[in-house]
């Protein structure tokens, strides 16, 4: 959301500025004057055509030209302002904020200043920033940017606006939503004055700010914002590539809702658009066939899944380099799909591939290193690997934690819950119950009684205590996870399913075996008829209901379900797996009762 909202408004900005510049007449030598023209014109129509490599080479051209009347020419800020936006298109936000704070210099030294350029600037690197994860300087930044504004458009005019949506976007990013939240609300203000003159920096304020009621778990509101944004950038013409991606976000929310077709519906109009306006091979339209693969997949509907991922790799790869930033997310999203089908080889290999090129691009600490490191915990758990997966979980929280100015993100609960999921796995429960616990007071503060992290953290506790025999002590986490989960999902919801297994196997535990069994038929009926389950769903719930009947001493109950499990866990895991030698350790616990039983 913020990335593309950012890059519409830079986009923007930068033709004001340069065309302001431009217009200035100068007193120069022809040959001079036609030598720097013809490669400022050839870099800035690279620019418009998105040719960000040909506008770099051009633009430097033009720069070492204008270099010649002096470092402070104001041509030198004018291929620095271009040089500017080719290096940040591309992700080369150090190269960017080099040219911009050089550009910066000289207007701030020219006689008379010109406040609405040095305003420009300022906003402009106020983004580049953003885009650093250095959001404390980002915010104090576009503060100097918003002032200026005011003293120099007025407090209600639409810069003015402009500039406070790119705050609200920084401090929403950082958790702070009430700050952000204030911002979005006056921006909102002034451009509901003129919607009808200023439509598309309307749809993006709209768009952005239902972007924070989603955080804000207010899906109703954002849903109207993003439906009247929508209505926004259609009015400005068929082919605006806003539409596309206010079909993607609205889509989003109706993901988070459930509402699978109606999601669907909108990816695909998302897609046909990009595809009509920049082509088949493009990555506007590898984007779209990414957020279709992922609707395909909560569907169910992995093969149709996996060949549109491939697609939006293959798309990726033809039209950006090996080293950008977009291949390396459009990476891990289809390494993370792969572990959910329990390719845990070839979604490891995808995202060590993005973990290489987001560490030549940012660097060592930055949020989408650790992102990278979580999902390396996320392949290794799933593969049995608990103590390698409890590193990678390890170096995802530090690096995130030295992202962040503060050392605070709402990333580190799910990388804190990794950790405590990879601690039960290698079976060291206090280690594992301190990290859930902590995560779990964290949630339950927001105040927010419908909070996933509080039914996630609940369940999680139900396991350790569990799998310590503390049977009483994780019952009351269980049915908080169940109450929670309902309340969010609706009783028929998978993610039901999962927690009443854990519920049941606790009842097992205690000897209550008709709960137990209400319990593990309920899990059953729900998972059963879930188009999200996944094979291991139905292992589990086989396996443990397995469990609860050969301890009530129905060996004939019981004998099956082993048997199906065990055959549906070697399908989706490979045989060296725990839980694979688990499930077998329960089937040849049993057979060795009932032999004894029969003697």
């Amino acid at each position: 959301m913020l990335v593309n909202s950012l890059n519409r408004n830079l986009i923007c900005g930068l033709t004001v500025g340069l065309s302001g510049l431009i217009a200035v007449s100068w007193t120069l030598p022809a040959a001079a004057a036609e030598s720097w023209e013809t490669h400022k014109d050839a870099g800035l129509a690279a620019l418009k055509q998105s040719n960000y490599a040909l506008a770099q080479t051009e633009l430097t051209r033009a720069l070492a030209e204008a270099e010649k009347f002096g470092q402070s020419d104001k041509r030198v800020s004018a291929c620095l302002d271009g040089l500017m936006r080719s290096y940040g298109e591309r992700s080369k936000f150090d190269d960017a904020v080099a040219a911009c704070r050089r550009s910066l210099l000289i207007k701030e030294a020219a006689t008379p200043t010109n406040e609405a350029e040095i305003a420009y600037d300022l906003n402009y690197l106020g983004l580049l920033y953003f885009n650093q994860s250095k959001y404390d300087l980002s915010a104090r930044t576009t503060l100097k940017a918003l002032a200026i504004n005011e003293k120099v458009f007025g407090k209600d005019s639409v810069k003015v606006a402009e500039t406070l949506d790119n705050l609200a976007i920084v401090e929403d990013t950082q958790g702070k939503l009430s700050v952000a939240e204030d911002y979005y609300k006056r921006a909102l203000e002034i451009f509901e004055k003129t919607p009808d003159q200023n439509v598309a920096e309307l749809a993006r304020c709209l768009d952005n700010y239902a972007g924070l009621q989603v955080t804000q778990a207010k899906l109703a509101q954002a849903e109207e914002k993003y439906q009247r944004a929508l209505a926004l950038n259609e009015k400005c013409g068929p082919k605006n590539p806003a539409v596309a991606i206010s079909l993607n976000h609205l889509a989003n929310v109706y993901m988070s809702e459930r509402k699978y077709d109606q999601a669907e519906a909108l990816y695909k109009r998302s897609l046909a658009l990009n595809t009509e306006i920049f082509g088949a091979n493009n990555n506007h339209t590898a984007a779209s066939l990414s957020n279709l693969a992922g609707v395909y997949q909560a569907q169910g509907k992995y093969p149709e899944a996996e060949k549109l991922f491939q697609q939006s790799i293959g798309v990726y790869e033809k039209t950006l380099s090996v080293n950008n930033t977009e291949l390396a997310s459009a990476l891990s999203h289809f390494a993370q799909f792969y572990i959910d089908q329990g390719k845990t080889t070839e979604g490891e290999a995808m995202f060590k591939r993005a973990l290489e090129i987001n560490r030549n691009a940012f660097g060592p600490d930055h949020q989408r290193i650790a992102a990278c490191l979580n999902g390396l915990g996320n392949s290794n758990l799933r593969a049995g690997k608990y103590s390698t997966a409890s590193s990678y979980y390890q170096q995802a929280i530090s690096v995130e934690k030295r992202s962040c100015p503060d050392g605070t993100s709402p990333n580190l609960f799910t990388y804190n819950l990794g950790l405590g999921t990879a601690y039960l796995g290698d079976k060291q429960y206090a280690e594992a119950e301190k990290v859930i616990k902590e995560q779990l007071d964290q949630a339950e503060k927001s105040g927010n009684v419908t909070d996933p992290r509080i039914a996630i953290c609940a369940n999680n506790l139900a396991v350790a205590c569990l799998k310590q025999g503390k049977f009483s002590e994780g019952e009351p986490y269980s049915k908080m996870a169940v109450e929670v989960t309902e309340k969010i999902a609706g009783a028929k919801h998978i993610n039901v399913g999962r927690v009443l297994i854990t519920l049941g196997r606790i009842y097992t535990g205690e000897k209550e075996y008709p709960q137990a069994e209400e319990t593990f038929k309920k899990a059953t009926s729900v998972i059963d008829a879930s188009s999200n389950k996944m094979p291991l769903d139905d292992a589990k719930v086989s396996l443990y209901t397995a469990e609860l009947y050969a301890a009530m001493g129905r060996a004939s109950d019981a004998e099956p379900l082993y048997k199906k499990s065990i055959a549906l866990y070697q399908k989706a895991l490979p045989a060296t797996h725990p839980d694979v030698i688990a499930a077998n350790e329960c089937y040849a616990r049993f057979q060795g009762k009932k032999i004894t039983s029969k003697e």
